[in-house]
């Protein structure tokens, strides 16, 4: 095999680490995915079980988080539906809850520190994350 044909194999390989590394793929079960391939609607009774339980080795939301405005190691939730619009210029509620849960040091809300689990967007799927996503800004919370 001669050497220009090595280096061809070499770069390609190392282009495509480089893609899956960055979390270019799309939603496929599980892996690193993008707001625009949320789905529109959630379940809040899959998401209410994990939030409180967690999913596939990722922690529930609980170990850090109540429902209520009780906080903990992160902040409590309660009246998220109000606040959740308006932390992050240019981010609806339910874009800033996703950014949350997928990058959680995109955002820190102050008084808090990044402590959060960081894979829940490789260990979630899309449908997972919107069904916690519709969980916490259901009317009942």
């Amino acid at each position: 095999m001669s050497i220009k044909i090595m280096l061809k194999a070499l770069f390609a390989a190392c282009l495509l680490a480089t893609i899956t590394a960055c979390g270019a793929s799309t939603d496929s079960g599980s892996g690193v995915f993008s707001y625009a391939n949320l789905p529109a609607k959630g379940d809040a009774v899959n998401g209410q079980q994990i939030f409180e339980h967690g999913k596939a080795d990722a922690p529930g939301c609980t170990t850090c988080h109540h429902i209520d405005s009780t906080a903990s190691i992160g902040p409590g939730l309660g009246g998220l539906t109000d606040r959740a619009g308006s932390r992050v210029d240019g981010q609806t509620a339910r874009e800033y809850i996703f950014n949350s849960i997928v990058s959680p040091a995109r955002f820190i809300v102050p008084g808090y520190s990044n402590q959060m689990f960081g894979l829940y967007g490789t260990k979630l799927t899309s449908q997972d994350i919107a069904d916690v996503i519709a969980y916490v800004l259901s009317p009942a919370q």
